[in-house]
């Protein structure tokens, strides 16, 4: 039954709202107390589902549900008499002037604007922020004031323009020094080189600081998520609705995506992505994922006891010696536990899984694909938790360090031929050939491990993928 006004505080006060009236305080702080866009609340426990249906008078059956803000404030207005923000403001304390220079209350982000194709590691256009009823703007042409052309130099070549690239930094460098990434060099030093090499198209500043400030706000919580080894991945249309851009914002191609995936690319040392196969790299090793059933991962060889449908499938693969692609809904499916704590082997490159299925071979294998990505990083967990003895590697360079550390630090685990005797043996094992491989670029990421590996992968300049150890490990799947 819907809640009456009378009993208005008790019941938004429930503690089953709690998760919803955060979420919503911390929208309404960065979007300018705007009551529009949605949030989601997942993993719903049932008296949270019970609850939500008598406040939003609509069943809320599943373990996760998508709130429309607007629809919220005209629901509260109807029932309560007061709004969405002053319902917030109530039982969350006064908003304040936590604001970093918002869009007024009465724009809406339009990701899908687009701007002039060419330079730049981000994309050239950015989300198109429209007042109420305004239609969108079409893109400068080439050799007009609001054209970049060839890349450097400032947005506008005069001083009114840089005043207002510099406004509009100091936003996002706010941003920065009040949330998650105060303590983060990287951040600021990401920042200035936007300054120096301006990315941005040419909109009023404010425009651009909601552009800005909203990818500060996804790069923080990529960064606190990776940090703390989160066990629950993100969704890239949850994590885009955050933004206050709507599902799309972070989308292939999309402004907002483009310039979160820069600042990414730049926190990991790596260069730019340039194509769409980069960027869906850059997401998997941000631990984000399009969707449940979209992203997979690759296996070979596993067999759970588990008595499910599910299980009994990956079994019969596992059996007739075929691959196997799951999705994080078929890895939720499943209890991974294994015969006699089963050792099962993590590589980086499908080549392993192919040499071993035409060898015959039959122990169980997780492909990453390249990345350590929100599928692979499930089943890891529950093989983990189920009691499987992991030995984990990736390849030769200074990303594949930096995976195999996470792995390390995450599982109780060991590494698979990933030491400075393999990497010498693999070298040695190439012989002239040696200068045909691939050239190490990037900054070196210490193994923890083994700190000499560092130390001769760097004085070599040299990846080797696994391909070379091809021999070697499909021997250990025996």
């Amino acid at each position: 039954m819907a809640p009456t006004a009378d009993g208005a505080n008790g019941d938004l006060q429930r503690p089953e709202l709690s998760r919803l009236w955060d979420r919503v305080a911390d929208r309404l702080h960065r979007n300018g107390q705007a009551p529009l866009g949605t949030i989601v609340l997942d993993r719903l426990r049932p008296d949270e589902r019970a609850s939500l249906t008598d406040l939003l008078d609509r069943p809320v059956s599943g373990d996760r549900v998508r709130v429309d803000l607007a629809q919220l404030d005209a629901r509260l207005r109807a029932v309560h008499r007061d709004g969405l923000v002053a319902t917030v403001a109530r039982l969350r304390g006064p908003f304040g002037d936590r604001r970093v220079l918002p869009p007024s209350a009465t724009d809406r982000l339009d990701p899908g604007a687009a701007g002039p194709p060419g330079q730049s590691n981000v994309a050239q256009s950015g989300p198109r922020i429209l007042a109420a009823g305004e239609a969108p703007a079409t893109a400068p042409p080439p050799g007009s004031a609001g054209w970049r052309g060839g890349g450097a130099g400032p947005l506008r070549r005069n001083r009114a323009g840089i005043r207002s690239r510099l406004s509009v930094l100091d936003a996002a460098r706010q941003a920065i020094e009040q949330g998650e990434l105060a303590d983060e060099a990287w951040a600021r030093r990401w920042l200035e080189g936007l300054r120096r090499s301006p990315a941005l198209p040419d909109l009023p500043p404010e425009r651009q600081s909601a552009l800005l400030v909203g990818a500060v706000g996804c790069l923080a919580e990529l960064w606190s998520h990776q940090r703390a080894n989160a066990l629950v991945p993100l969704r890239v249309d949850d994590l885009a609705e955050r933004t206050g851009g709507g599902p799309r914002a972070l989308d292939d191609g999309a402004p907002l995506g483009a310039l979160v995936l820069d600042g990414w690319a730049f926190a990991l040392g790596r260069p730019a992505p340039a194509t769409s196969a980069e960027r869906m790299a850059l997401w998997r090793a941000a631990g984000v994922m399009r969707s449940e059933i979209a992203d997979v991962v690759l296996t070979f060889g596993l067999r759970p006891l588990d008595d499910g449908a599910a299980a009994a499938a990956l079994r019969a693969r596992s059996a007739a010696g075929y691959e196997t692609h799951l999705s994080l809904r078929d890895i939720r499916r499943i209890d991974w536990t294994l015969a006699d704590r089963s050792a099962v082997f993590v590589c980086d490159d499908p080549c392993v899984v192919e040499a071993a299925m035409d060898a015959g071979r039959r122990r169980p294998v997780v492909c990453l694909g390249g990345e350590l990505g929100a599928v692979a990083s499930a089943l890891l967990d529950g093989l983990d938790q189920a009691g499987a003895y992991l030995r984990v590697r990736a390849s030769f360079d200074w990303r594949g360090v930096a995976t195999t550390n996470r792995l390390l630090a995450r599982y109780a685990c060991l590494p698979w031929r990933m030491g400075a005797f393999d990497y010498m043996q693999a070298l040695a094992s190439v012989g002239d050939g040696t200068g045909e491989l691939e050239a190490l670029t990037g900054t070196p990421v210490t193994a923890s491990w083994d700190a000499t590996l560092t130390e001769m992968m760097a004085d070599s300049g040299r990846v080797v993928g696994e391909r070379v150890l091809l021999e070697g490990l499909v021997s250990d799947l025996g």
